[in-house]
């Protein structure tokens, strides 16, 4: 028997699905439940044949609107940090005239961008800011992805298949060190950890977090039969689609990781997610950084901790200890070359004691002789 089609909020959009086909009416926080429900009523009058509620109005959308719009999402889903340095950069694309233009891009209609015109933006941009190429690129990819539909929000701006970055290839990611003052101390650890215990769930993932140097993807995704003999094992490693032998992800866990992924275990179906929130829902990976960002606010604490900090503290803290960088690569589940790239800093001042250490060794040799 087939389901009665009904409205509902589904990633802060009102949502329905009607003789097969998925509907969107609108955000929830523009469109009251009254406005859906009659935009709802005619689709239900319709059959579902008519799906023009839920595709956008790409004819007469401007770059400079879809622009406005991206900033205002950004404004409520992102860090401020992170809307800086994207309206820093989608601005000068913004700004931009191409050669067989007479106007600036933000004056043309989103739809007529094409992958040849961002590529000679990139150049040009190339040529004036050769450091900021991986940054112009992925702002321009996130922003075009984002007016055609992600899975936190729906086409919006552009078609679905409009995506002129589909055939670009991304440029290196620039070489950058974590230092340690953009670690979290013990204190906002701590503060965020005991905070979490308000939201359902949000405790114990935060907790495996700040224990085992996991990814929160990682975690999110996590189920009940992934935990074997104390560990989780993930057989879909990160980079299983990009490598031919790709082993399993193992997060090892000891301590209170152990006991609280045990706990959440217990009694529980196989497939079943391990870390779920309010009324049993799966967490995700924006979920987990849009509440800690929520918590983080409250608590007046530095911007830009999210929480991947807790995987930097995770592997800052074990090569201050002397763990090999084999081991410490090991445990995270990543390469000895992102270690030495991302936290070389934290070992260098060891391996300079080791040289000393060396030197002091073969001055007394020589006094002995």
């Amino acid at each position: 028997m087939a389901r009665t089609p009904r409205l509902k909020q589904e990633g802060g959009y009102w949502k329905a699905c009607v003789s097969g086909r998925k509907y969107s009416f609108g955000n929830v926080k523009v469109v009251s439940r009254i406005q859906a429900q009659a935009e709802f009523a005619k689709v239900l009058a319709d059959g579902g044949k008519d799906k023009s509620a839920s595709k956008p109005k790409v004819a007469n959308c401007n770059v400079a609107k879809m622009y406005d719009d991206y900033l205002a999402w950004c404004a409520e889903t992102r860090s401020s940090h992170n809307c800086t340095c994207k309206k820093s950069s989608l601005k000068f694309f913004c700004n931009w005239k191409p050669e067989d233009s007479r106007v600036p891009v933000k004056r043309m209609k989103a739809i007529d961008v094409t992958p040849k015109m961002i590529l000679d933006y990139l150049n040009f941009r190339k040529n004036e800011c050769p450091n900021n190429q991986w940054h112009d690129f992925t702002s321009l990819q996130a922003f075009f992805n984002w007016a055609a539909g992600t899975k936190e929000h729906p086409p919006s701006h552009l078609p679905e298949n409009h995506r002129p970055f589909r055939f670009l290839k991304r440029p290196p990611k620039p070489k950058k060190e974590l230092t340690g003052e953009r670690l979290p101390t013990q204190q906002e650890v701590s503060a965020l950890i005991d905070a979490a215990g308000q939201v359902a769930g949000l405790q114990d993932i935060l907790v495996v977090l700040h224990g085992t140097g996991a990814r929160p993807g990682e975690l999110a995704s996590a189920r009940v039969e992934d935990f074997i003999d104390g560990q989780i094992v993930r057989h879909q490693h990160k980079n299983a689609d990009r490598t031919e032998d790709a082993r399993p992800r193992v997060i090892f866990l000891s301590g209170e990781s152990l006991t609280v992924v045990s706990r959440r275990c217990q009694g529980r179906a196989g497939t079943a997610p391990i870390f779920t929130g309010g009324y049993g829902a799966a967490f995700t990976s924006h979920r987990v950084n849009k509440l800690f960002r929520k918590l983080r606010d409250e608590l007046k604490l530095r911007d830009h901790i999210v929480p991947y900090s807790f995987r930097d503290l995770y592997i800052s803290e074990l090569l201050r200890l002397g763990v090999p960088v084999a081991k410490v690569a090991a445990l995270v589940g990543t390469s000895t070359r992102m270690i030495e790239r991302n936290y070389g800093h934290f070992f260098r001042s060891d391996l300079a004691d080791v040289g000393q250490m060396l030197t002091a060794s073969r001055s007394q040799a020589r006094r002995s002789e």
